[in-house]
């Protein structure tokens, strides 16, 4: 399985490369989040046992870069998003690579391209008054389930594959929230997609232009920075290229991960944990 992560990480460095390239020519703001973050400042690379990049940018510059990405990059590689393929479940946007597959669990029997991938998620700005934000983040949350509902009939996680992680007590949890997720993809039938994703759309964007302290993708907690973390951009070495990170990446590898030099124990250490590759 190492071997085979080690491959999926090359293709993702094509990616990335792609992307850093212009991100560069066209002065776009990119940044990565979570773990590769930490795999750059902990490892400078990849986790070991991670299987995936996730970069991010503020709302402008996202919808600059998919408007050049779509002239700029070569036949090689596909932009998934909902304006490019509506079968996505996704509220972000995939770099895909062409002739390679990367089959997430959850995702096995539904029909769309499933190419090795790197993420890119679009940050939105984070109301500074406490009640707009709990608001703006339970209605998206809301919005965002329905989303995903009216895609997929499946919560079910590819790591509870792995009996290390699977309790009886994760089993009920799972059983619970897809039968919910069923009932909802029912309810949605008459509902046209388009029209969850434009409310959702719009929820998210609702305070950009306004006062701000963090930007976010605001339908997941943790995916968020604050401003005065974020700029300039720092470039650390990364493999074999570079990642582009947050300027004060120790405050932000704390705020999500505490002491983050920590190296976990081996029964956390697992990434995406796919279907088929």
């Amino acid at each position: 399985m190492n071997a085979i992560i080690r491959r999926v990480q090359q293709y993702e460095l094509e990616i990335l490369e792609q992307i850093n390239r212009i991100c560069l020519d066209h002065q776009l703001t990119c940044f990565a989040v979570g773990g590769s973050v930490l795999g750059a400042v902990r490892h400078k690379g990849f986790i070991p046992w991670d299987d995936d990049i996730d970069l991010a940018m503020p709302r402008q510059d996202y919808e600059e870069f998919l408007r050049i990405a779509a002239e700029e990059l070569d036949d090689r590689f596909v932009i998934q998003n909902f304006s490019t393929d509506p079968r996505t479940p996704f509220y972000f946007t995939k770099i895909r690579r062409n002739n390679t597959v990367f089959l997430e669990y959850q995702l096995r029997d539904y029909s769309m391209h499933h190419g090795i991938f790197v993420d890119i998620f679009p940050f939105d700005a984070v109301p500074e008054n406490p009640y707009l934000r709990k608001v703006q983040y339970k209605v998206s949350r809301v919005l965002y389930q329905m989303y995903l509902s009216k895609s997929l009939k499946t919560v079910y996680s590819s790591r509870l594959l792995n009996t290390v992680y699977e309790t009886a007590e994760i089993r009920a949890q799972v059983i619970k929230k897809t039968r919910i997720r069923r009932l909802l993809h029912g309810l949605l039938t008459p509902i046209p997609k388009k029209w969850i994703y434009k409310g959702l759309d719009a929820c998210v964007r609702m305070h950009n232009g306004k006062p701000h302290l963090e930007i976010a993708h605001i339908v997941r907690k943790r995916l968020r920075v604050k401003e005065t973390d974020l700029l300039p951009i720092c470039h650390l070495p990364f493999e074999n290229t570079y990642m582009p990170v947050p300027k004060d990446y120790d405050s932000y590898l704390r705020g999500q991960f505490g002491n983050y030099m920590t190296i976990p124990s081996k029964d956390k250490r697992y990434g995406h944990l796919p279907y088929y590759v």
